[in-house]
């Protein structure tokens, strides 16, 4: 249960809390572009542009799937360095380089090497807040309490891997009579509620509104022609908590993948889809 709580994060989130179309459809999400390098590497400890090279330019808020992917790197512990070495090379690095230099056309892949320990930081933040995130709009109270005495439990573990911040918070302030007998603000669930909130609102501060104006760039917009809200992030990483704010807003249900090695969360766009990947899917079949 304790693993299950993040990938569904996304995909639904747009579809319902935007409107019907798909989210591949929404020219709203096309506004913010980022660029992939060709390659990248990991040297001393940090990952790095593989330079020179060239770039592709891709619109990841129209990826359904970009916090929940980010978010699952940390679902058996520490990611490994290939799988952040792949997912890297599937979506960029996470910040700029150069925060002035804002321009998508240039000589090089504007974006900071990063430290694989700050890189895995982020992925336990983001795997915490989807795991608390289910467990406080999807679960209930009950499952918050198994959440924590899970963390607990695995803390005194040999093999105790790191918590994020909330998890750690939760971890050595739970308190098992506040849990049955809090009211308002002693309630450990509104507590645990608030951080949350504190923490995606902090990783989306750099978020602004903006327009997408496709249709008006070259001849000017036409008569009764409204631009489209878009949003504006400042690198990736904004927008991968930008997908986990829409989740939250949009209230919108998640479905948790069947493999009991995985019990991921997934986008429910599909009433039939009982599997997260296709690889789960078939891994599956050795639990029968």
């Amino acid at each position: 249960m304790l693993d299950v709580q993040y990938r569904a994060l996304l995909g639904v989130f747009l579809v319902g809390h935007l409107g019907p179309k798909k989210v591949a459809d929404r020219e709203e999400l096309s506004e913010f572009v980022w660029p992939v390098a060709d390659s990248y590497r990991i040297e001393n400890g940090f990952l790095k542009v593989e330079e020179p090279g060239s770039e592709t330019l891709k619109r990841p808020l129209k990826d359904p799937e970009l916090f929940s992917s980010f978010a699952r790197l940390g679902a058996r512990g520490e990611p490994t360095d290939s799988k952040i070495l792949a997912w890297v090379e599937e979506h960029g690095l996470l910040k700029r380089e150069d925060e002035e230099r804002r321009r998508i056309y240039q000589a090089r892949v504007n974006q900071a090497p990063m430290p694989m320990r700050k890189f895995k930081e982020e992925v336990r933040r983001a795997n915490s807040a989807a795991h608390l995130y289910y467990a406080l709009f999807k679960d209930g109270p009950e499952a918050l309490k198994a959440r924590i005495y899970k963390l607990r439990e695995d803390r005194s573990s040999p093999k105790a891997r790191p918590l994020a911040e909330i998890d750690r918070w939760l971890v050595e302030n739970w308190n098992e009579e506040e849990h049955e007998t809090g009211f308002g603000a002693a309630n450990p669930s509104f507590r645990a509620y608030v951080k949350l909130k504190a923490l995606v609102q902090k990783r989306v501060s750099g978020v602004k509104l903006s327009f997408f104006d496709e249709q008006a760039v070259f001849t000017g917009p036409p008569k009764g022609y409204r631009p489209t809200q878009a949003w504006y992030c400042p690198d990736l990483l904004s927008a991968i908590w930008l997908q986990l704010y829409f989740a939250m807003t949009g209230a919108l249900p998640m479905k948790v993948c069947e493999n009991p090695a995985c019990r991921t969360p997934f986008p429910g766009t599909r009433t039939d889809k009982r599997f997260c990947t296709d690889t789960c899917r078939s891994n599956a079949r050795h639990y029968r």
